[in-house]
């Protein structure tokens, strides 16, 4: 009694720390966002307009008109602000992945149900992060003459951003598809695994182990609904397009092998039980 307390407490240290890594990182990549996308609409005609004239005026009046250095040395906290949040979100990021890595070890220690179950909820976690937080963020850009680079579009997409997007504009087909392989299937296939290696003992618990099979065969489709929407998003500019990755790829890939991993160490639970 006493080992499966320490045993417990060890796991609820692991998930505690990865929750809260994991909600760290994404409040930093929401920040980031938000910095970024700030940065980015300022890239307009009018306001790089707005920037040669005033720096044209700092020329003609030698210095004394501080209008341009201003304008300057605000855009350039806005810089730093947005890489120190980036630099926080990745940071938090890695100590989740270091948590992960880490809790894989308890697989020499504790039990195989209490392991499954820890690591099952280790993979709800990245699930989560990984359809909440920015997955990609796209922009299109054009050189104009005189005035430079102006951002003609930004867009920060996440599936769950994705997902409210085309359910708004009447893609009832693809965003129901990407709902079901993206969220609920990998929700069913971990609360099923938390299931049955509570319950291994009884008779309904082997009762679903047809079900949890028959989920264990899409462990792939929520990879290839990812790489699918990527491709998309990636081939929805022009050649001035681009495309930077943020965290929630990141967490929805790690979310795709702790699920594997999980799906593993279960189905050889379920064999060791059915072996005694």
């Amino acid at each position: 009694m006493h080992r499966r307390l320490i045993h417990l407490s060890i796991i609820f240290t692991f998930i505690a720390l990865a929750s809260f890594f994991a909600y760290t990182a994404y409040s930093y990549s929401k920040k980031y966002e938000e910095v970024t996308l700030l940065i980015v609409k300022e890239n307009t005609v009018n306001n790089l307009a707005s920037i040669k004239l005033k720096k044209v005026g700092d020329m003609l009046s030698f210095g004394l008109y501080d209008g341009y250095k201003e304008m300057m040395n605000k855009r350039q906290e806005l810089l730093k602000i947005k890489e120190y949040y980036h630099k926080k979100s990745i940071h938090y990021t890695l100590l989740f992945v270091l948590v992960l890595t880490t809790s894989l070890l308890l697989y020499f220690i504790i039990d195989l149900a209490l392991f499954n179950i820890a690591i099952s909820l280790m993979a709800l976690i990245s699930l989560t992060v990984g359809v909440l937080a920015p997955i990609m963020m796209m922009s299109i850009h054009k050189n104009v003459e005189l005035l430079g680079d102006i951002t003609l579009t930004v867009q920060s997409k996440s599936l769950g951003g994705t997902l409210s997007t085309l359910f708004e504009s009447g893609e009832f087909v693809v965003a129901l598809f990407l709902f079901i392989f993206s969220i609920l299937l990998p929700l069913l296939k971990n609360f099923s695994l938390i299931f049955v290696s509570i319950f291994i003992q009884s008779k309904f618990a082997h009762s679903v182990v047809h079900f949890f099979k028959l989920l264990g065969k899409w462990s792939m489709a929520d990879v290839f609904v990812v790489a699918t929407l990527l491709v998309f998003l990636s081939n929805s500019g022009d050649g001035s397009s681009q495309a930077e990755i943020e965290v929630g790829l990141y967490f929805f890939m790690a979310y795709v092998i702790i699920s594997m991993i999980a799906t593993l160490s279960t189905d050889r639970l379920l064999h060791i039980t059915k072996g005694t």
